[in-house]
């Protein structure tokens, strides 16, 4: 059973792998300080169990999927690659939307 992948800064290339989602144990996915490119697949929403999602410094495009609106992500770090597009779904602030403590993009 595998609730935490940590590839923090080892070196990795090419894409996040849409069949991540198969690991649906997973509270914790830290991707940070590698060269990964492409977009973020909306799969990784999927996760039920997924808490924190940590893909800073890398070299994603594209837009945050829309599905990660009823995700279970409450740590998302998206710093320091070329993401587009608006986050504030994520916390709008209304009844409905789930406590986020970090969104971050720049």
């Amino acid at each position: 059973r595998l609730t935490e992948l940590s590839l923090k800064n080892t070196s990795r290339i090419g894409t996040i792998p849409p069949t991540l989602s198969q690991l649906t144990e997973l509270v914790l996915l830290d991707l940070d300080r590698n060269s990964l490119e492409g977009t973020i697949p909306s799969t990784l929403s999927e996760i039920e169990p997924l808490n924190f999602l940590l893909l800073n410094r890398n070299n994603l495009t594209g837009t945050l999927p829309l599905a990660f609106t009823n995700s279970s992500v409450i740590m998302l770090l998206l710093d320091r690659n070329q993401l587009e597009g608006d986050v504030t779904f994520l916390c709008d602030g209304t009844a409905n939307s789930k406590r986020r403590d970090v969104v971050v993009l720049d």
